[in-house]
C-alpha cells in the first residue's frame, strides 16, 4: 500500500470529535473576521451549539432560534402579518403571467 493511500476499511470509521475539541474549534470560528462583525451569527452559532452539545436539538425550532438569535416577539398576529407582507413583495417582483396559475 503507497505512503499517502487511505485503507479502504479506514474510510467506513467515524471519528467523533471531543465536546472540548467542538467548542475550541466554534471559540475559532466565533473569533473569526465574519463571525466578529456579526453578533446574531454569532448568537445563532452558539444557540446551535450548545444545543447540540446538550443533545437538544429537538429545541432548535424557528421560535427559538427568531427569539434568541434575533430578538424576535413570535406572536401568531406578528407572524402573519409579516407573511403577508413578504409574500406581497415576493409576488410584486414576479412578473405576471396570466397562462400560469399560481398556487399557494
Amino acid at each position: 500500500m503507497a505512503a499517502n493511500s487511505v485503507d479502504p476499511a479506514a474510510r467506513d470509521i467515524e471519528i467523533e470529535p471531543s465536546v472540548q475539541q467542538i467548542r475550541a474549534h466554534s471559540a475559532k470560528i466565533l473569533a473569526s473576521e465574519m463571525f466578529v462583525r456579526s453578533d446574531r451569527l454569532c448568537r445563532f452559532l452558539q444557540l446551535t451549539v450548545k444545543r447540540t452539545l446538550a443533545a437538544d436539538t429537538a429545541q432548535i425550532s424557528e421560535y427559538i432560534v427568531g427569539r434568541d438569535v434575533f430578538d424576535r416577539d413570535h406572536r401568531p398576529a406578528t407572524i402573519t402579518a409579516l407573511g403577508c407582507l413578504v409574500f406581497m413583495s415576493i409576488r410584486a417582483s414576479i412578473p405576471y403571467n396570466p397562462t400560469r396559475a399560481l398556487s399557494v
